[in-house]
């Protein structure tokens, strides 16, 4: 939840869709998850209750840096998923002197998103989610 926008991120997908012109009788919204293992249990029992096969495979889009533990927790409760990752963190790197030498003003927000993904997996390993 962003304190500046009470809207979820599932309210805020839904209107984007609405606006490129998806019929709102298509477009289906879990709402509940408060987390990612969350999200994979909800969403297979809202598709179930929806009476949408599980069997088949689905679309995952979530940020490339998390998708590791995504796909792990949407596995975990089987559901099958093809992998789209969004917002790469990566870039062209060339290396020079100043490059190697000069701290960054974005390191350790880097550092901050590396370390919370890596205390996640290690969590969610640990409880079973993934």
């Amino acid at each position: 939840m962003n304190p500046v926008n009470p809207q979820s991120e599932a309210e805020l997908l839904q209107r984007f869709l609405l606006m490129t012109g998806v019929p709102p009788e298509d477009v289906l919204m879990e709402d509940k998850a408060k987390n990612t293992a969350q999200s994979a249990q909800f969403t297979k029992a809202f598709l179930e209750e929806n009476k949408i096969d599980t069997n088949q495979e689905f679309l995952l889009i979530t940020s490339a840096f998390h998708m590791f533990r995504s796909k792990g927790c949407f596995d975990k409760v089987g559901l099958k998923t093809e992998t789209f990752p969004t917002d790469y963190y990566s870039y062209d790197v060339t290396f020079s002197f100043p490059t190697l030498v000069y701290p960054s003003p974005s390191s350790l927000e880097n550092w901050h998103k590396l370390v919370k993904e890596w205390m996640g997996i290690t969590v969610y390993k640990l409880v079973g989610y993934i």
